[in-house]
């Protein structure tokens, strides 16, 4: 269980979940009030965990989004956006969370398009309701050297790059291009 603890935490946490409610475990000479108050923290971590990933997610997708549905205003700042999502997402991420990523996806993404509405002031028919981009195109975790492949959202700038003209140098610029 140390080896998980190091490599991917949210799953230290959920197998601590189970290992602590075991009913032997109960029955030990631990103080079974301390025990029950662990349960609870452990599982609030992991929850808290989830919630990042989700808030990445749908920021991630909202501004995806913007980016290709929205006029050419404000698109550097999309651009600076986009790269600072993909960084945030990454961050932390492990196995069970890409996991739970993919539990969480089509909620993720009809939060992002709700946001999306609401802040570009577009008609809700403007944003398809279900999401355009497989989720396998857009979380492509790679176990082996425990970080994303961004090259398919790279991929999704650059479609728009012909008409957004100089903008897609920017964001190249600004953030790179994978």
């Amino acid at each position: 269980m140390t080896d998980l603890y190091k490599s991917d935490f949210h799953a230290w946490l959920d197998e601590a979940v189970v290992r602590l409610s075991d009913d032997k475990i109960q029955e030990s000479t631990l103080d079974k009030k301390f025990v029950g108050e662990l349960v609870e923290f452990l599982s609030k971590t992991a929850k808290i965990e989830e919630a990042r990933i989700r808030f990445h997610l749908e920021n991630l997708l909202l501004h995806l989004l913007k980016w290709k549905y929205r006029s050419s205003r404000q698109l550097k700042k999309w651009a600076q956006s986009l790269s600072n999502s993909k960084e945030d997402l990454e961050c932390g991420l492990t196995d069970s969370l890409v996991n739970v990523s993919r539990d969480i996806f089509d909620k993720a993404y009809e939060r992002a398009r709700i946001k999306a509405r609401s802040q570009t002031k577009l008609l809700a028919k403007t944003f398809p309701a279900t999401c355009e981009w497989a989720y396998e195109d857009i979380i492509k975790w790679d176990k082996k050297t425990r970080t994303l492949d961004w090259s398919f959202v790279d991929e999704i700038l650059t479609q728009n790059a012909t008409e957004k003209g100089q903008l897609w140098l920017d964001y190249v610029d600004c953030c790179g291009s994978g």
